[in-house]
């Protein structure tokens, strides 16, 4: 449990969480060759993560969180491997309209297929 001024930034809270004792970090399960910028804050129970140099209170989840009166619970998480994501071409579907990526109507769609 920490008590963190919500003026701090991501980046500076990450330094507080992150294990720096090797025993704590084998403990944990962190690799050798793993630092810090291997990982990052998520929130738990929900889709957002927490990074950069932005206030904590700055992040819209951590502010309804606090309307609420719910305590924040981040986990610290692995970042993913972004080099994996590597997009499947994908054939040019003329039926999407390139300036503003949006189908047309069912009906539009239904004749254009007859």
């Amino acid at each position: 449990t920490f008590q963190v001024d919500m003026r701090k930034t991501a980046d500076d809270f990450l330094p507080m969480v992150f294990p720096k004792d090797e025993n704590k970090r084998i403990r944990l399960g962190i690799p050798e060759d793993y630092n810090i910028d291997d990982y990052i804050l998520k929130l738990c129970d929900r889709y957002s993560y927490i990074q950069g140099q932005f206030e904590l209170i700055g992040f819209s989840q951590i502010v309804k969180l606090l309307s609420k009166h719910k305590e924040i619970e981040l986990a610290l998480v692995k970042k993913l491997d972004t080099s994996l994501d590597n997009p499947r071409d994908i054939p040019d579907w003329n039926l999407i309209d390139e300036s503003t990526g949006l189908t047309g109507t069912h009906e539009e769609l239904s004749a254009l297929s007859k």
